[in-house]
């Protein structure tokens, strides 16, 4: 069986922008915003206790009663990881600490791990736990008892675990990695409010005289006006508006027009339950050749602008007026900054379909792109490995529930060595609102100046937040960052409007990978000419057409006689 391989771009930048994002250290201790011990998403915490309800102290945290032995095989994702990640405080932590012997089959990059996961599942031979990056593959594995039953295990969910995955509703996590009610993994959460915003040039707005859009009429209104009324005032044709690409339609990235679509009900690249309860492509939708054709509207008018690899040049060197990118989208705007300090960026969740909502689809609970914890059926401590999970989630959370000695001796054993505390798994495990959650938290921190309990990560994004407070223009680049990701990016991706849009979370099997992929490049390419004229609006029913005939009609057909299994 071959796994599907989960292209990890567009996800490297959002790990390594935020803390809460690896192994989930969002298990926290009376930290209920109503003062009566509940996290957001109404986890329930126990107030004397800081445990998440429902887990067992004892079972999640307690120490093992002998010496145990667990075999990993993992993906190393940079030089220090060659270095460091077999042998480091955490490793010697968790074998004194708690009877726990992680030994090691492999450490390798991501192209060679993915081949000797493939190679150790034929053969039979997977170590104790593995990560695979297919929800599909999971589950047929699991129908095929070629990897551990863990539902008897979710007991030992410590905070972090049972918290985040109890932070999605209806379970909707595990679920997905669920057959027949047997649990097949330990899946990496998507966390919530990645969707992209609209980033807009708001000293260009007061130049023009404009008022902050709200309607795709607004955005068009201003798109045109950044392109054609010389907002930077130099006297020159040499400003734009919004920028797209050729082949990002439907992936939910920096530079898409997805919010566009999404302003007349179109949701390109998703599979959507029709009013029917049948199952639709959103590509193919009536609302998306609507969308197409006021698009190409836009072109047309200069408001839309496709320069390809030179967007983020234009973005970079102030030509460019308007983008759409998620949260922490000032990582791509710094360039910006850099050029020109008096730049000055706001973020709005725009523009609002026809009842007055931002609309972003939401296509699974559950991460393939960060893997799912397999268990070897032969595996004979499950509840071993999810300590280790258990454990280092503790360890990363400001408000821990281990006791404060057993903490104080992991930081001594950080603290004798230059080498990082790598925790093997690489995940994400996180509360579906780690991340609005925790830019609350670091506000009032700010609002109070009290960085006391700060992590070093949320400490330097104090910092700079700080920094940028104190003096706006002489910031430096990477605090101005983190002050308009945290001011600016989050409460917008935060919006009284924002309404989730479910969509089916699909992992297509074998057969159809190649067929899937041709359509796709079909579609960039049929979307693409519409917006730019290269062919008229009508071309959009050729499109559903070679659609249907080149699979797609097999494909939906699949989906429905899938759907919910």
């Amino acid at each position: 069986m071959n796994l599907k391989k989960i292209s990890k771009s567009g996800f490297t930048l959002l790990l390594a922008a935020f803390v809460a994002l690896t192994a989930a250290g969002c298990g926290s201790k009376k930290t209920g915003s109503d003062g009566g011990g509940n996290t957001s998403g109404g986890i329930k915490v126990d107030e004397e206790t800081g445990l998440v309800a429902g887990v067992d102290y004892d079972k999640a945290y307690k120490k093992m009663d002998e010496m145990t032995t667990v075999t990993l095989g993992v993906w190393q994702r940079d030089e220090d990881d060659a270095a460091n990640i077999t042998d480091n405080p955490f490793i010697t932590f968790m074998r004194e600490e708690y009877n726990i012997d992680i030994k090691f089959e492999w450490a390798l990059p991501w192209e060679q791990h993915v081949e000797k996961v493939n190679m150790c599942i034929n053969a039979g031979t997977l170590p104790d736990a593995v990560t695979i990056y297919s929800t599909q593959s999971v589950k047929e594995l699991l129908a095929n008892n070629s990897i551990k039953d863990l539902t008897p295990y979710k007991q030992y969910f410590g905070n972090g675990l049972k918290g985040a995955y109890d932070s999605y509703p209806d379970d909707a996590c595990l679920k997905e990695v669920t057959v027949d009610g047997k649990l097949g993994a330990l899946p990496s959460t998507a966390v919530g409010y990645q969707h992209e915003v609209l980033w807009i040039r708001n000293d260009w707005l007061e130049v023009l005289g404009l008022e902050k859009p709200k309607t795709f009429d607004d955005v068009a209104k201003i798109a045109t006006a950044f392109a054609t009324q010389d907002p930077d005032q130099n006297g020159k044709d040499d400003t734009y508006g919004i920028p797209f690409s050729s082949y990002r339609f439907g992936v939910d990235n920096t530079s898409s027009i997805d919010p566009l679509f999404a302003a007349f009900g179109s949701f390109p690249g998703a599979w959507l339950k029709g009013s029917d309860g049948k199952v639709v492509y959103g590509s193919t939708a009536p609302e998306t050749k609507t969308a197409l054709a006021r698009l190409s509207e836009l072109f047309t008018s200069r408001a839309l602008f496709c320069e390809e690899d030179n967007n983020g040049q234009n973005i970079g060197n102030g030509k460019c007026g308007m983008v759409f990118g998620p949260w922490w989208n000032g990582d791509n705007l710094k360039a910006s900054f850099e050029a020109n300090p008096d730049v000055d960026w706001i973020a709005l969740s725009a523009p609002l379909d026809g009842n007055g909502k931002y609309s972003v689809p939401q296509e699974t609970a559950a991460l393939e792109v960060n893997g799912h914890l397999i268990m070897s059926p032969n595996c004979e401590h499950p509840e071993a490995i999810i300590k280790m999970y258990n454990v280092n989630n503790d360890l990363g959370s400001e408000k821990h529930v281990l006791p404060d000695e057993v903490v104080k001796k992991f930081e001594s054993l950080c603290d004798s060595t230059d080498v990082k505390p790598y925790f093997p798994i690489w995940q994400q495990i996180s509360y579906k609102s780690s991340i609005i959650d925790e830019c609350k938290s670091l506000m009032k921190k700010i609002e109070a100046e009290d960085p006391s309990g700060l992590s070093d990560h949320a400490k330097k994004r104090y910092d700079g937040i700080m920094a940028y407070k104190k003096d706006r223009y002489g910031c430096s680049v990477e605090e101005w960052n983190d002050a308009v990701n945290n001011l600016i990016g989050i409460p917008a991706a935060d919006s009284e409007n924002l309404n989730v849009v479910p969509v089916l979370a699909t992992t297509l099997p074998n057969k159809f990978t190649a067929t899937y992929s041709k359509i796709k490049t079909l579609e960039n390419q049929y979307f693409y000419e519409i917006i730019t004229g290269i062919k008229t609006i009508d071309a959009f029913d050729n499109y559903v057409s070679d659609f249907n005939s080149m699979g797609g009609a097999d494909i939906i057909k699949y989906i429905n006689e899938n759907a919910g299994k």
